[in-house]
Formats: structure tokens, C-alpha cells, sequence
């Protein structure tokens, strides 16, 4: 699992946070001109220092931001951590399977995330990562769908093809968090409808079918992906953001594609965008399969086999 992708830059934020030098990580928030990017090495960072740390607060990361005084970057990168970390110690199981204490400990560390983020907007008005916190946070809190369109509504008028921003909301308003999967696919499809064919933004229709397939019943899901017309659908977004979008440097959106062409058996179909994932795992979306890292590999075997 590496959601670096390879990237210098963001291969240079995971090793920063690995030695503590978040300074470094600040510093390269700072001077990062792509929204894009600057949210990848925010949340590259943080992943590194919840995988060292766990759901423990480091002692000396707060001392860090204290010293950072109102650098926008700084609050930025904390919120982000905090953000992580409450999903640390909450864990990722079903709302049934989960610990009235984590739901109690997680609900406070989002309050502490959000105040964090809410600062980081402050300091820094025209940077939608805040906002892209505060959606992934949205689900946790259980805002509702409004507040949450609200908040994505902010990342939109800062970057409209945000490709974290547009990640997680689909997931703060996916099914297994509460919200209808009408609501949810509505949504997607009037986004769909109001952007050009090579938009990323119509990736998600893909995501929301990978979100519908992992919450049916597993006597269900092969039936859900075998219909014709969701097929058709999602090949037809995948070809036309391959033809026509920026397809180099969207990694991620290559990740759902693979996923997408192997939970599907179209193998052949998935082999440009394992190719273009270079063999770095994401996390999500292969942690829906029982074993992800060996789910990825099959998959990748097959596609290069087609």
C-alpha cells in the first residue's frame, strides 16, 4: 500500500513526516501551485504519521504547531492529521460493530479537526483543502446531506475538478453512511450531465458504482455489475476521460478504474490503468475486497495476461 504513486513530491512529504520535519511537509504546502497536489501531500503526510503512531497524539506535534503561530499550512496539515486519526480510533467497521467509547473519542477528535480546518480556511481563504477536510469529516459528524453539499460547495468554488474534494463526497454521502443511494446517485448524475466528457468529475459515476456494489448483499453484487446498462455506462466514462481528459496526472481516478474493470471480470479493459498506477496500491478503493493487496495483484496479473 503507497498512495505516493511514485511522485517525487509526495514521496519527499511521507518521508518528512516519517522523520518529524513537518516543517518540510508546511514548506511544500506552502509553495505547491496545483490544489491537487497540495492536498495529496497534506493527506500523504498524515497517512505517514498515523501509520508511525497509531490513534496517539504524538507529544511533540503539538509543540510543532504552537511554533508555526497563523501559518495556514500548518493548521492545514494538523486538521488533516486529526481528521485521520479520528478514523484511527473510531476503526472502519460498521456503525454496529463499533465501541460507543470510539464513537465517543472520534466524535471529539472531529470537533478538534474541524475547528483546525475551519482556521487553516480562515488563514488561507482561496485553498479548498480545508474544505475537502471538512467534507471527509461531514459523514463522521452526520451533518446531513445539506451541510455537506454546502461544504462541498466551497471546495467547488475554489477548484471545480478537485479530485479529493469530488472523492469524498461521494463517500460522506454513500449509502453505508445513511444517505439513500437515490440521493447519492442525483446527485452524481447531475454533476455528470453539467461537465464536459473528459471532466474528472465524471469519474464519480464510476465511484458511486463501486459504493452501490460494496453495500448489497453479496448474494447481489454480481447481478448489480453484470446489468448492462451500468456497464455501458461506466466504460463509457472511463473511455471518454481516457480520450479526452488529463489522464497522466490523476493516478487515483486510474485506481477506481482498475478496481471498477476487475470487480467487473473485464480484464483486458483494466490493463491501461494498472499500467498507469505503476504497481502503488491505494488503500481505498482495494480495502473493500477481503484482502486488497493480493486482490490487487490478481487483478493486475489478469489485465496484463488480457
Amino acid at each position: 500500500m503507497d498512495s505516493t504513486y511514485g511522485r517525487p513530491e509526495l514521496i519527499s512529504a511521507r518521508d518528512a513526516a516519517r522523520r518529524k520535519d513537518l516543517f518540510h511537509v508546511s514548506s511544500a504546502l506552502a509553495g505547491e501551485l496545483d490544489p491537487n497536489v497540495r492536498a495529496d501531500i497534506a493527506y500523504v503526510a498524515a497517512e505517514e504519521l498515523v501509520r508511525r503512531h497509531g490513534a496517539e497524539l504524538p507529544e511533540w506535534i503539538d509543540g510543532w504547531l504552537t511554533s508555526s503561530g497563523d501559518d495556514a499550512y500548518a493548521w492545514m496539515l494538523r486538521g488533516t492529521h486529526e481528521v485521520l486519526r479520528a478514523w484511527k480510533v473510531r476503526g472502519y467497521q460498521r456503525a454496529a460493530h463499533t465501541k460507543s467509547g470510539s464513537f465517543r473519542s472520534f466524535w471529539e477528535i472531529l470537533g478538534d479537526a474541524e475547528a483546525m480546518c475551519r482556521r487553516a480556511a480562515h488563514l488561507a481563504p482561496e485553498d479548498p483543502t480545508p474544505w475537502v477536510l471538512l467534507v471527509h469529516m461531514a459523514r463522521g459528524q452526520q451533518v446531513g446531506v445539506d451541510q455537506t453539499v454546502e461544504r462541498f460547495a466551497e471546495v467547488v468554488a475554489r477548484c471545480d475538478t478537485h479530485l479529493r474534494g469530488n472523492e469524498q463526497l461521494v463517500l460522506s454521502l454513500s449509502p453505508k453512511w445513511g444517505t439513500p443511494v437515490g440521493v447519492l446517485q442525483r446527485f452524481v448524475e447531475n454533476q455528470y450531465r453539467s461537465v464536459p466528457i473528459g471532466s474528472p468529475v465524471r469519474m464519480n459515476l464510476v465511484q458511486v458504482y463501486i459504493e452501490r456494489w460494496f453495500n448489497l448483499p453479496s448474494t447481489e453484487k454480481q447481478a448489480f455489475v453484470n446489468r448492462s446498462t451500468v456497464r455501458k455506462q461506466a466504460e463509457r466514462t472511463i473511455s471518454n476521460w481516457l480520450d479526452h481528459g488529463n489522464v497522466e496526472s490523476q493516478q487515483s481516478l486510474h485506481n477506481f478504474a482498475a478496481f471498477w474493470y476487475t470487480i467487473t471480470g473485464q480484464h483486458s479493459l483494466a490493463r491501461p490503468h494498472f499500467e498507469a498506477s505503476a504497481e502503488y496500491v491505494k488503500e481505498f478503493p482495494w480495502s473493500y475486497m477481503a484482502f486488497p493487496v493480493r486482490s490487487y495483484r490478481q487483478g493486475r496479473r489478469a489485465a496484463l495476461r488480457g
